[in-house]
């Protein structure tokens, strides 16, 4: 029997350079190399953001969050930013720009810059 709704697998997108194998140990490797490095990023925004809600909290609406984009060359240094999903808050926006600015990182993993720079999104919420 044929079915009506065929059944959709997921798959995780594959990132450059790395082999297109679904469970290859380099797509192994490069998730896990992936993930320390954006806690790495996460620990280092967040350091700097620590105060900011008790700071704020007059000026503060329930469910501000922003997105930023980030490039990062093989030194650990942060090419190029953007908020591609800016919050309602200007004072928000600027602290965010302001912590990535000041954020000092290793270089990443050679798996994450086989193809430079690294890029990553962050959602940050107060």
């Amino acid at each position: 029997p044929e079915e009506i709704f065929p059944i959709q697998q997921q798959t995780l997108p594959k990132p450059k350079g790395v082999s297109k194998k679904r469970f290859s140990i380099n797509l192994l490797r490069f998730r896990l190399a992936e993930k320390k490095y954006n806690n790495l990023i996460w620990s280092g925004i967040k350091r700097k953001m620590m105060f900011f809600r008790q700071e704020n909290k007059h000026k503060l609406q329930n469910g501000i969050k922003a997105k930023i984009q980030l490039s990062i060359d093989e030194t650990g240094k942060v090419i190029w930013k953007k908020l591609t999903n800016p919050s309602i808050s200007r004072v928000f926006n600027r602290r965010i720009l302001d912590s990535v600015n000041l954020l000092r990182l290793p270089p990443p993993m050679d798996i994450l810059v086989q193809e430079p720079p690294y890029v990553v999104t962050i959602v940050i919420e107060p």
